[in-house]
């Protein structure tokens, strides 16, 4: 598992293709990315985690790396269980549509984005891959979002 903190004087930029981003206009302060490739990574400690970040104000993203192994989809409904919060589509995140090339070859369309608010906070749920599309990374078999599709929605999640 692999997390990325932002934080609001950080000079670089999160990935070399979200340069754009100026850190200055982040809203959500502070931002949480929590990335898994497969669902058995998912335990207790990671959940009760995630919640104590999320209740304390801060935006938590959860991705699927890849986008094949359900990491995102288990620490969902794992949160779920133990909250009881409700789950909705993430408002503004169904406009971004733009698949890479193996789900567009394949006819995978993309899980819509979910949210959770948890007191002070929120969990963003994306079960498809964010982070090779923000490298530029071409590797078959990803399941996931273009690389303009993933700029704009970090942006939009970022920004908002």
């Amino acid at each position: 598992m692999i997390r990325f903190y932002l934080e609001a004087n950080a000079e670089a930029s999160i990935f070399k293709s979200c340069q754009s981003i100026s850190l200055h206009t982040i809203k959500k302060k502070p931002f949480v990315w929590v990335g898994g490739v497969n669902a058995s990574e998912v335990n207790q400690k990671l959940i009760e985690d995630i919640i104590d970040v999320a209740s304390s104000g801060s935006t938590v993203l959860v991705e699927s790396i890849g986008g094949q192994g359900h990491f995102a989809s288990t620490v969902q409904m794992r949160i779920a269980e133990k909250t009881r919060v409700l789950l909705e589509p993430a408002p503004g995140l169904q406009q971004f549509t733009g698949r890479r090339g193996w789900s567009i070859r394949n006819q995978k369309a993309l899980p819509t984005p979910l949210i959770a608010s948890i007191e002070k906070g929120s969990i963003i749920f994306i079960d498809c891959d964010l982070r090779n599309a923000l490298q530029g990374h071409t590797a078959w078999g990803v399941h996931g979002y273009s690389t303009q599709s993933a700029n704009e929605l970090l942006q939009y999640v970022l920004c908002q």
